[in-house]
């Protein structure tokens, strides 16, 4: 399933971002919102099947862990962006 608002805000706003961010910390952020988009399709095919209320397994749990990672270290590069730091 096609996560239109996402697309449309990363092809939004991505391009107002990459030009303050070093090539590692781009590479971070795309690969964080990769990441995010297979979380999101094995959600949307987690539902359809309706399995949704069934705990994950341990193997779901160990694949999503380098996601999960993946994310953090794009949330990491965009940190110096954050409401917080513009505050300053």
């Amino acid at each position: 399933m096609c996560h239109s608002s996402q697309t449309e805000a990363w092809q939004k706003y991505s391009g107002a971002v990459a030009p303050d961010l070093s090539d590692q910390a781009w590479l971070a952020v795309r690969i964080a919102i990769e990441a995010l988009d297979n979380i999101r399709m094995a959600r949307d095919v987690t539902v359809a099947a309706g399995l949704e209320h069934n705990a994950i397994s341990d193997a779901t749990a160990k694949a999503l862990a380098p996601m999960l990672r993946d994310i953090q270290f794009g949330r990491d590069a965009l940190a110096p962006f954050g409401r917080d730091s513009l505050a300053l």
